[in-house]
């Protein structure tokens, strides 16, 4: 019975051990989805949140814009293309930090605009 126990105990132990082991590798491969990408990029998570949810509110304005547009064609004429310019300014580090739309980021859109008048 003696014998019993203790092969019952080890089990328990080894089954106790085995889930430890299996917590740190969940902990270690859930930090690693939140990582990883941050990472690759030159960023901690935090920095990623921030650039990201920036670049995500700017192309939600900007859509909100061209819909908009849409449905009232003298309203936010060159808004999409300026934001598209600008953050893609940013993307690519022609614009430096990260900053609001401004009058001379805007004029970006230009050369778009002026290719389809001089086609049309």
């Amino acid at each position: 019975m003696r014998d019993r126990q203790q092969a019952f105990f080890q089990r328990i132990e080894l089954l106790s051990v085995l889930g430890h082991k299996r917590k740190r590798s969940n902990v270690a491969m859930l930090k690693r989805l939140f990582t990883d990408h941050p990472s690759s990029v030159d960023e901690t998570y935090r920095q990623h949140l921030f650039v990201a949810s920036w670049y995500g509110t700017r192309m939600l304005g900007a859509g909100l814009a061209c819909l908009i547009h849409a449905v009232f064609p003298f309203l936010f004429v060159r808004t999409g293309s300026a934001t598209i310019n600008h953050l893609h300014g940013h993307m690519t580090g022609r614009l430096g930090p990260l900053t609001a739309p401004t009058a001379n980021t805007s004029a970006a859109a230009a050369p778009i605009a002026d290719s389809s008048a001089q086609q049309g």
